[in-house]
């Protein structure tokens, strides 16, 4: 990719500007578990734009190879994945009690989003859930707060 298409790939694709907030090597990174390409690239694109690193992975397989192997400082999970579930993914990083994983924050973001969904998940350690569709503004204060609170905790 020329330097003219890298940078073109950095403009916001309504205002044809940059809005990039330049990640830090200390950047806190965010793992996005979306198997729509269009709702993941948007999540993504957006975390960026506030200077965070981001990784896309499209199924739950894939999700907790990535989770084991170099855990972020948040999960963005959807809950309808191939392969494995974010249900299954979210039981499995709990049951992993000596590691990272047991407490890592979790935003589900899901079309399935109500109260007594809400509920279920929380008991099985999502911190919040985000229906789709969801507004822009409410995802990023979800993820400063919920990685703000994890900040707070490891302190």
């Amino acid at each position: 990719m020329s330097s003219e298409e890298h940078e073109r790939v950095d403009l916001c694709p309504i205002c044809d500007r940059s809005h990039r907030r330049e990640a830090r090597d200390e950047a806190e990174r965010v793992l996005v578990v979306e198997d729509d390409p269009a709702i993941a690239n948007l999540i993504a694109y957006n975390l960026e734009q506030d200077g965070y690193r981001v990784a896309i992975v499209a199924d739950g397989v894939e999700a907790l190879r990535r989770l084991m192997e170099s855990p972020p400082d948040l999960l963005v999970l959807d809950l309808l994945l191939p392969l494995q579930s974010g249900w299954q993914v979210l039981r499995e990083m709990r049951l992993r009690r000596a590691s990272t994983l047991a407490t890592l924050p979790v935003l589900v973001v899901s079309a399935l989003a109500c109260e007594r969904l809400e509920q279920d998940l929380a008991r099985l350690g999502a911190q919040r859930v985000l229906g789709k569709p969801f507004a822009l503004k409410e995802l990023l204060a979800t993820v400063r707060e919920l990685l703000d609170a994890a900040r707070e905790r490891s302190h």
